[in-house]
């Protein structure tokens, strides 16, 4: 549509000089195109100008803010908001970009993101290499290790960024599995951005929700110490917690019995009184047996 065009021409020429051609190939159109477009944006105030010869090019006198009335203030809220919560991926520059254009004078300090883990910073070059590559829809190779702690090279093709639990991963279709794969970002290394290109429409990556759906879970029953409940009030949904008369705390959740889940439940330590199924008691009694047989030859 003409009038989302002309937005698109105004946003662009907030990034500073550009010429007509650059503005026809973006948007789509013809060069005289968009010199009407610009004679239309003239015509309603827009202090847009042109000049020729070398150097010229398509711009916006200094100083120009875009109307605070394209957006209500709630929404400019929001966005502020929402770039706020991005603030520790590197994003400032956009962030201050439309605070200035929004002329808020002032951010308001209401919210704090912190994507590191405690005692650890963030690594914002990964996240902003893989990000650029899924906005640039050009394809990445990385080095990311097996269930073996093997580490393999994959070129993928990255399609989505996900933060999901703790961490940030991308969901990719992964040339190598021929298939669509997630990777937790903090585990990819030697990224490297590729020249190769792809068509992102002609993908369409599953459901987050698609892992937990299709593996097969158990219920579990477990009884904790009082001193563990922060931790399970913190890591279990309030409706599977009952809290007993002597100050235990019952959970009844449902989990798939694996190799996580069985160092999930032992980093508890003996802040679990009772365990249920027996099978599972059985697991893990057998590997804390191994533990302790492992640590009697460290001594």
């Amino acid at each position: 549509m003409k009038t989302d065009r002309l937005f698109g021409i105004v946003y662009m020429l907030l990034n500073g000089k550009t010429t007509a051609s650059e503005l026809a190939r973006r948007f789509g159109v013809s060069k005289r195109t968009v010199m009407r477009d610009i004679e239309t944006l003239s015509v309603a105030g827009v202090p847009i100008y042109t000049t020729q010869g070398n150097g010229g090019g398509v711009a916006l006198l200094d100083g120009f803010v875009l109307d605070k009335t394209v957006l209500s203030e709630s929404e400019r809220e929001q966005i502020l908001f929402g770039l706020k919560t991005l603030a520790p991926t590197g994003q400032t520059a956009a962030l201050d970009k439309l605070d200035r254009i929004f002329s808020s004078g002032k951010i308001r300090d209401i919210v704090d993101v912190d994507f590191s883990r405690w005692g650890m910073p963030f690594d914002g070059k990964k996240y902003e290499t893989v990000k650029n590559a899924v906005v640039k829809c050009r394809a990445v190779s990385f080095s990311y290790p097996n269930e073996n702690g093997e580490y393999f090279v994959r070129t993928v093709y990255p399609l989505k960024l996900l933060f999901k639990g703790k961490g940030w991963y991308i969901q990719a279709f992964c040339l190598l599995r021929n298939d669509y794969r997630t990777f937790k970002i903090n585990r990819m290394e030697n990224i490297a951005e590729l020249d190769e290109t792809f068509d992102a429409d002609k993908f369409c990556p599953p459901s987050t929700d698609m892992g937990r759906t299709q593996c097969e879970v158990t219920e579990i029953s477990a009884v904790f110490t009082p001193q563990a409940a922060i931790r399970v009030y913190d890591e279990f949904y309030p409706h599977e917690i009952t809290k007993n008369v002597n100050g235990t705390l019952a959970v009844k959740t449902s989990m798939p019995l694996n190799d996580w889940v069985y160092g999930y439940l032992l980093s508890f330590g003996d802040l679990i009184v009772r365990l249920e199924p027996q099978s599972l008691c059985d697991v893990i009694n057998k590997k804390v047996e191994n533990m302790r047989a492992t640590y009697l030859k460290t001594t």
